[in-house]
This record gives structure tokens, C-alpha cells and sequence, in this order.
């Protein structure tokens, strides 16, 4: 708090900001006068002094508030104001003030500018001293747009530091329902910038949560997005390392998400593997995607499947997708099949599709 001596009296600066611009011209006071204002210094428990204005009623305005363009009965405050960007208010915080200072943002900021504010100052934080904005991060208990801002803002944060170091530091310092809230961004963020690591590191927690449990499942579905992820990128890395997992859910949900992109590939090789793992609709969505560029080989793989519900599955997503590219061709390849439950089925399917195209 700076207290200054001014021709019209005390002038009161915010910590952090200057309020008004510079300290509050004194052909400002005038104005609000005019309109039945005074200048007063309110105290609270959460900062030590926040500058306020007194409307007539008594209600207090802090003076931010105040000055802000168009608020009524403030017109000459806001003509003689300069607001300052969120950033240059941020950089001017003392870091001991900020986690007070974010809980002063609403006072501080017109609604529109409050995000930006807000999302200034958790920035500040976490280049400054990310370690103390984590502790706050992980003291909250509360699911509001702050706690939201701050989980993106601080994941990013520790993806772009040293993310092993990071993901050591929150295993052994924040409660697990902030490590739970602030992994995803995290992993998704350090799996673009280091696929392998990222999803390694993933499995070693899998591996090592209570089974399960619901943070189990909650780290094999983060799993299958880093996958995801990696997949995108260099697919064939990412299946080798696939490939290379012990059987279990981090193999199943990792598999799930590299078989679009594998089939995109490399569709014969992506076709044997997920066969041998006996699941339908992941053997469906393989079908499908191949059907969309070789929809004779994908016919020939879908009618070597063993007769159930796995090849019956995949035949419906077969001439689904082969009727929206030549609904002739799917048609002609539908009736040369014997007639069995499963032609039956995919008939049902293709004529679906083909009333959808109309």
C-alpha cells in the first residue's frame, strides 16, 4: 500500500496497480464530488488496504470499480482513468500478494476483463514460483472458474519444466484429489512435447494405484488419450511400445485408441493384432476405417473372421461404410454372400445407410 501526498489531500494507490492510472488527478475529485462521492480507505482481513468510494447510500465501491467506463455515476472518475492491461497489473503483484489478489478479482475487474485478470496473474505465479502456486492449487477444495483456470494454467506449467521432477514433487506433495484434477491437462500437455516419457510414466502409475479403484480407472482412461496422442504423432513408435505392455487395461485401453490411427497405416497389420483380442467393436472400428480406403481387403479379413459376434459386427460397419463410397458395389458384395443371420443383419445396416444418404 503507498500512501502520497497530493494538493487535494491523500491519494490512495492499490498494491500492485495503479488506481485511476497515475494517483488520482485531482480534476477527478471534482467530478465525483459532483456526484456525491468521497474517498475513503477500507480495511479488510484479506488485504491490507484496498482504495474505496463512498456512494451517497454508503454502499462501498472499490475504486477500480468505480473507474470502470460506463459504470453510473462514475463518469468523471472513468473519463480521467488509464485501466492497465491484466499483464502490466500481474507483473506488478508481489508474489507474497497473489494468492490474496486472486481472490480480489471480482472487486477489482468490469466482468468482461475479469478471465483475463485472472488468467494473468495465475501465469505470473507459476513463472515466478510454481512450486507455491502447486501448495495453493492443492489447498483448495472448490470446482469454480478460478480452480479451473489455475489447473490449465499450472498443468502447462509443469509439463514445460521438468516433468518427471514435476510428476515427483505432486506423488508426494498434493492430495490425491488435486493430483487426480490436474493430470490430465498435465499428461496431455507434457504428450506433446514427449510422447514416450509421458505415456511410460503413465503405465508406472497405473501399475503402481490401488487396483481397482477409481483412480485406477481414471489413470487408465488418461492412458488411452496420451496414446492417443502418441499415436497421432508417430503411430508406429507409439504400437511398438503398445505392443510391448503386459496384458491388462493400460494394454486394452492404449490399443483402443492407437487402432484408428494403426488402420490408417498399416490396415492389414492393425487387422491381425486387434482380431487376436476378441473384441468386437474394436474389431468393428477397424473394418470400418480400412473399408474407407480398400473395401475389398476389408471384405476378405471380415469374412475370415471366425462366425459370431465379432465378424457379424464387423460386416454391419463393413458395408455401412462401403455403402456411402459405392453403395452399388457394397450392395453386389452383400448379395453374394450365403444367406446366414449375419447377412440378414448386415442388410438391415446397409439399408440404414443407404436411407441416410437419401
Amino acid at each position: 500500500m503507498r500512501l502520497r501526498k497530493a494538493s487535494v489531500g491523500l491519494v490512495v494507490a492499490a498494491p500492485g496497480r495503479r488506481v485511476l492510472g497515475k494517483a488520482l488527478p485531482w480534476v477527478a475529485l471534482p467530478a465525483a464530488l459532483l456526484c456525491g462521492w468521497r474517498l475513503t480507505l477500507h480495511r479488510n482481513s484479506e488485504h491490507p488496504a484496498i482504495p474505496h468510494f463512498v456512494e451517497p447510500s454508503g454502499r462501498l465501491i472499490p475504486a477500480a470499480s468505480a473507474g470502470r467506463p460506463g459504470d453510473a455515476g462514475a463518469r468523471g472518475l472513468s473519463e480521467a482513468s488509464v485501466e492497465p492491461t491484466p499483464g502490466a497489473w500481474a507483473s506488478g503483484v508481489k508474489i507474497a500478494e497473489i494468492a490474496a489478489m486472486l481472490g480480489q478479482i471480482d472487486a477489482l475487474w468490469a466482468e468482461d476483463r475479469r478471465a483475463a485478470a485472472r488468467e494473468a496473474l495465475l501465469k505470473e505465479w507459476a513463472a515466478k514460483d510454481l512450486i507455491a502456486a502447486l501448495t495453493w492449487f492443492g489447498s483448495r477444495n472448490v470446482s469454480d472458474p478460478l480452480q479451473q483456470a489455475a489447473r490449465d494454467i499450472l498443468a502447462r506449467a509443469m509439463a514445460a519444466r521438468k516433468p518427471e521432477d514435476m510428476l515427483l514433487w505432486a506423488e508426494r506433495h498434493l492430495p490425491e484429489n488435486s493430483r487426480k484434477e490436474i493430470y490430465g491437462p498435465f499428461f496431455r500437455a507434457w504428450a506433446d512435447r514427449d510422447p514416450a516419457t509421458a505415456a511410460g510414466l503413465l503405465v508406472l502409475l497405473v501399475q503402481t494405484s490401488p487396483g481397482g479403484s477409481q483412480a485406477d480407472a481414471d489413470m487408465v482412461d488418461l492412458l488411452g488419450q496420451v496414446s492417443s496422442v502418441w499415436s497421432g504423432r508417430e503411430v508406429k513408435q507409439a504400437v511398438g511400445w503398445m505392443k510391448a505392455l503386459p496384458e491388462g487395461p493400460a494394454k486394452e485401453r492404449a490399443l483402443e485408441q492407437m487402432a484408428y490411427r494403426w488402420t490408417e497405416a498399416e490396415p492389414a497389420l492393425a487387422a491381425a493384432f486387434v482380431a487376436r483380442h476378441h473384441d468386437p467393436e474394436l474389431v468393428a472400428t477397424v473394418a470400418g476405417k480400412w473399408a474407407e480406403t480398400d473395401p475389398s481387403g476389408a471384405a476378405a479379413w471380415v469374412m475370415a473372421l471366425p462366425s459370431g459376434e465379432q465378424m457379424s459386427r464387423a460386416l454391419d460397419t463393413l458395408v455401412g461404410t462401403w455403402s456411402r463410397r459405392n453403395s452399388a458395389a457394397a450392395s453386389a458384395f452383400l448379395a453374394s454372400l450365403p444367406e446366414t443371420p449375419a447377412r440378414e443383419r448386415a442388410a438391415l445396416a446397409l439399408a440404414s445407410a443407404l436411407e441416410e444418404m437419401r
